[in-house]
């Protein structure tokens, strides 16, 4: 809670701690049976908060129990949730660093702001108005690589996807 409102985030209400025992295997959809009567418990004891997500804490990084948490929470129980690896929530130098990664991937999921830009200051301004860069022939480009899940790399796409938009005058 700490480090979340030092990063912006407010964090309000209970939180409720659940262990459900799972397999990590594919069990002919045990765990997902399980997982889901456990998300529809917790639904109904959110049902009136505004905001509400739940944290999986998975055995290891290509753990079949993280397919099986997205499908149930997505595909059956439309409840936010958000996978995190044992071993990096252990005490050590790493820890404030995953924490406040985490903080961020749970704000962003409901919908909050990360980051803002600052505006630009007073000097940058008066140059910025000196120069109209759309008067100008130019071409501006944007660049994104995005990669699949942890564990959904076989499922989904092999390999990271790079997006390319640019927008070009017509009379160049």
């Amino acid at each position: 809670m700490r480090l979340a409102s030092t990063r912006g985030m407010k964090m309000s209400g209970a939180c409720v701690v659940t262990e459900v025992p799972l397999r990590d295997r594919d069990d002919h959809g045990e765990n997902v049976d399980k997982l889901r009567r456990q998300l529809n418990m917790f639904q109904r004891h959110v049902r009136n908060e505004s905001k509400s997500f739940v944290l999986v804490i998975i055995p290891a990084k290509n753990s079949v129990i993280y397919k099986q948490v997205k499908q149930a929470s997505e595909l059956f129980e439309v409840t936010l949730t958000q996978c995190i690896v044992r071993n990096n929530i252990k005490q050590g130098p790493r820890l404030e660093s995953v924490v406040g990664n985490l903080i961020l991937k749970i704000n962003s999921k409901l919908g909050g702001v990360n980051h803002v830009p600052l505006p630009p200051s007073e000097q940058i301004q008066k140059m910025l108005n000196k120069i109209d860069i759309l008067s100008y022939p130019c071409m501006i480009i944007g660049i994104d690589v995005t990669h699949p899940p942890p564990g959904l790399d076989k499922v989904w796409l092999p390999t990271g996807t790079a997006f390319i938009l640019y927008s070009i005058a017509s009379d160049l």
